[in-house]
Protein backbone atom coordinates (compact mmCIF):
# COMPACT_ATOMS: atom_id res chain seq x y z
CA UNK A 1 0.00 0.00 0.00
CA UNK A 2 1.17 3.62 -0.66
CA UNK A 3 1.18 6.53 1.15
CA UNK A 4 -1.89 7.48 2.59
CA UNK A 5 -4.67 9.30 0.17
CA UNK A 6 -6.67 13.02 1.30
CA UNK A 7 -9.26 11.11 2.33
CA UNK A 8 -7.63 9.39 4.53
CA UNK A 9 -5.67 12.40 6.39
CA UNK A 10 -8.83 14.43 6.41
CA UNK A 11 -10.86 11.10 8.10
CA UNK A 12 -8.23 10.76 10.32
CA UNK A 13 -8.00 14.52 11.44
CA UNK A 14 -11.94 14.28 11.70
CA UNK A 15 -11.75 11.41 13.89
CA UNK A 16 -9.36 13.01 16.12
CA UNK A 17 -10.90 15.95 16.23
CA UNK A 18 -14.47 14.57 17.55
CA UNK A 19 -12.19 12.21 19.75
CA UNK A 20 -10.56 15.21 21.14
CA UNK A 21 -13.70 17.60 21.50
CA UNK A 22 -15.15 14.48 23.80
CA UNK A 23 -12.21 14.45 26.09
CA UNK A 24 -12.41 18.43 26.20
CA UNK A 25 -16.05 18.26 27.63
CA UNK A 26 -16.12 15.28 29.53
CA UNK A 27 -12.46 15.34 31.79
CA UNK A 28 -13.40 13.86 34.84
CA UNK A 29 -15.15 10.90 32.56
CA UNK A 30 -12.05 10.78 30.88
CA UNK A 31 -10.02 10.71 34.50
CA UNK A 32 -12.29 8.29 35.91
CA UNK A 33 -12.01 5.58 32.35
CA UNK A 34 -8.47 6.48 31.94
CA UNK A 35 -6.93 8.20 28.90
CA UNK A 36 -6.41 5.20 26.63
CA UNK A 37 -9.95 3.75 27.85
CA UNK A 38 -12.11 6.99 26.64
CA UNK A 39 -10.50 7.66 23.70
CA UNK A 40 -11.46 3.77 22.58
CA UNK A 41 -15.10 4.99 23.83
CA UNK A 42 -14.72 7.83 22.34
CA UNK A 43 -13.81 6.91 18.32
CA UNK A 44 -16.17 3.79 19.37
CA UNK A 45 -19.15 6.73 19.55
CA UNK A 46 -17.55 8.94 16.24
CA UNK A 47 -17.75 5.48 14.01
CA UNK A 48 -21.09 4.25 15.78
CA UNK A 49 -23.05 8.02 16.53
CA UNK A 50 -21.66 10.60 14.21
CA UNK A 51 -22.27 14.09 15.38
CA UNK A 52 -25.18 15.46 13.50
CA UNK A 53 -24.08 19.38 14.16
CA UNK A 54 -21.27 20.84 12.80
CA UNK A 55 -20.47 22.40 16.27
CA UNK A 56 -18.20 20.74 18.61
CA UNK A 57 -19.40 21.86 21.66
CA UNK A 58 -22.54 19.87 21.00
CA UNK A 59 -21.62 16.49 20.55
CA UNK A 60 -21.00 15.90 24.11
CA UNK A 61 -24.35 16.00 24.71
CA UNK A 62 -24.81 12.88 23.74
CA UNK A 63 -22.07 10.74 24.99
CA UNK A 64 -23.96 9.72 28.63
CA UNK A 65 -26.64 8.11 26.51
CA UNK A 66 -24.19 6.28 24.72
CA UNK A 67 -22.48 4.72 27.40
CA UNK A 68 -25.76 3.57 28.69
CA UNK A 69 -26.21 1.74 25.18
CA UNK A 70 -22.88 0.86 23.84
CA UNK A 71 -20.50 0.41 27.12
CA UNK A 72 -21.75 -1.60 29.92
CA UNK A 73 -19.17 -0.80 32.37
CA UNK A 74 -18.83 -3.47 35.43
CA UNK A 75 -18.72 -1.69 38.56
CA UNK A 76 -20.01 1.88 36.85
CA UNK A 77 -23.56 2.00 36.76
CA UNK A 78 -23.48 6.06 37.25
CA UNK A 79 -20.69 7.20 34.30
CA UNK A 80 -23.53 7.38 31.56
CA UNK A 81 -24.78 9.77 34.47
CA UNK A 82 -21.26 11.54 35.09
CA UNK A 83 -20.88 12.59 31.44
CA UNK A 84 -24.80 13.51 31.40
CA UNK A 85 -23.59 16.10 34.18
CA UNK A 86 -20.62 16.99 32.17
CA UNK A 87 -22.23 17.63 28.83
CA UNK A 88 -24.73 19.85 30.90
CA UNK A 89 -21.78 21.93 32.51
CA UNK A 90 -20.56 22.01 28.68
CA UNK A 91 -24.46 23.29 27.45
CA UNK A 92 -24.50 26.10 30.73
CA UNK A 93 -21.10 27.05 29.39
CA UNK A 94 -22.50 27.92 26.06
CA UNK A 95 -26.16 28.85 26.91
CA UNK A 96 -27.48 32.00 25.70
CA UNK A 97 -26.99 35.32 27.71
CA UNK A 98 -29.69 36.65 29.76
CA UNK A 99 -30.50 39.60 32.35
CA UNK A 100 -31.37 38.21 35.69
CA UNK A 101 -33.88 40.03 37.80
CA UNK A 102 -32.68 42.47 40.28
CA UNK A 103 -32.27 41.98 43.66
CA UNK A 104 -34.62 44.57 44.64
CA UNK A 105 -37.02 43.33 42.47
CA UNK A 106 -37.24 39.78 44.01
CA UNK A 107 -37.60 41.61 47.27
CA UNK A 108 -40.81 43.26 46.11
CA UNK A 109 -41.86 40.34 44.50
CA UNK A 110 -41.43 38.43 47.22
CA UNK A 111 -43.19 40.83 49.93
CA UNK A 112 -46.07 41.19 48.27
CA UNK A 113 -48.24 37.74 48.30
CA UNK A 114 -50.56 38.60 45.47
CA UNK A 115 -48.37 39.41 42.83
CA UNK A 116 -45.91 36.49 43.96
CA UNK A 117 -48.97 33.98 43.21
CA UNK A 118 -49.14 35.95 39.52
CA UNK A 119 -45.82 35.67 38.53
CA UNK A 120 -43.95 33.79 36.41
CA UNK A 121 -40.81 32.73 36.88
CA UNK A 122 -37.86 31.46 34.03
CA UNK A 123 -35.25 30.14 34.63
CA UNK A 124 -32.15 30.78 32.86
CA UNK A 125 -31.41 29.76 29.92
CA UNK A 126 -28.25 28.19 31.29
CA UNK A 127 -29.76 26.19 34.16
CA UNK A 128 -30.03 22.61 33.78
CA UNK A 129 -31.07 19.78 36.42
CA UNK A 130 -30.02 16.60 36.70
CA UNK A 131 -31.87 13.89 38.75
CA UNK A 132 -28.73 10.46 38.91
CA UNK A 133 -29.45 6.82 41.69
CA UNK A 134 -25.25 8.03 41.65
CA UNK A 135 -23.66 10.73 43.90
CA UNK A 136 -22.47 12.17 40.39
CA UNK A 137 -22.30 15.64 41.55
CA UNK A 138 -20.14 14.74 44.42
CA UNK A 139 -17.92 12.56 42.33
CA UNK A 140 -17.70 15.47 39.91
CA UNK A 141 -16.70 17.73 42.88
CA UNK A 142 -14.08 15.58 44.26
CA UNK A 143 -12.22 15.30 41.24
CA UNK A 144 -12.10 19.24 40.97
CA UNK A 145 -9.98 19.34 44.58
CA UNK A 146 -6.05 19.10 44.82
CA UNK A 147 -7.09 15.37 47.16
CA UNK A 148 -8.88 13.48 44.50
CA UNK A 149 -7.91 9.61 46.48
CA UNK A 150 -9.27 11.50 50.18
CA UNK A 151 -12.31 13.15 48.35
CA UNK A 152 -13.13 9.69 46.32
CA UNK A 153 -12.39 7.69 49.29
CA UNK A 154 -15.21 9.57 51.50
CA UNK A 155 -17.75 9.46 48.55
CA UNK A 156 -20.72 7.32 48.75
CA UNK A 157 -21.33 6.75 45.33
CA UNK A 158 -24.97 4.88 45.47
CA UNK A 159 -26.50 8.27 47.03
CA UNK A 160 -28.79 9.28 44.92
CA UNK A 161 -28.12 13.07 44.01
CA UNK A 162 -29.92 16.14 42.16
CA UNK A 163 -27.64 18.74 40.63
CA UNK A 164 -28.64 22.04 39.58
CA UNK A 165 -26.11 23.37 36.96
Amino acid sequence: RGPPDAFDVHRNTVIHALVQAQADGAPVTRAVLGADCFAALARDRVRLDPPRSPVLSTYISGLGDFIDRAMPIAGLPWLGDLARLEAALVDALHAADATPMPHGAWQALLADADALQHARLVLHPACRWLRSAHAVGSLWRAHQGADVDGALAALDIARPEQVLV
